[in-house]
């Protein structure tokens, strides 16, 4: 929970630093931990949370397994990895 809470209180910050624009989609992407279902019945909520609280659209890019996750990352098709 401190970590949310720490990047909540990030996210707020660069929110209101003007470093991040509320009309751009911002991409999370999770390690995982579990299977893609329980990682976005996890993280989906919260994130829905972080964005009605923040004014910053987050959205889940949920990767299936670690190969996937290290795909994405070499990409950089996430804007905040997890």
């Amino acid at each position: 929970m401190k970590f949310v809470c720490c990047w909540l209180s990030a996210l707020l910050v660069m929110a209101w630093s003007g470093l991040i624009h509320a009309e751009t989609t911002y991409s999370v992407g999770v390690v995982p931990q579990f299977d893609v279902r329980q990682i976005e019945a996890i993280w989906r909520p919260l994130l829905q949370q972080l964005s009605q609280r923040s004014g910053v659209k987050l959205e889940l890019v949920a990767s299936p397994d670690i190969p996937d996750l290290s795909a994405n990352l070499r990409l950089a098709n996430f804007t905040f990895p997890i």
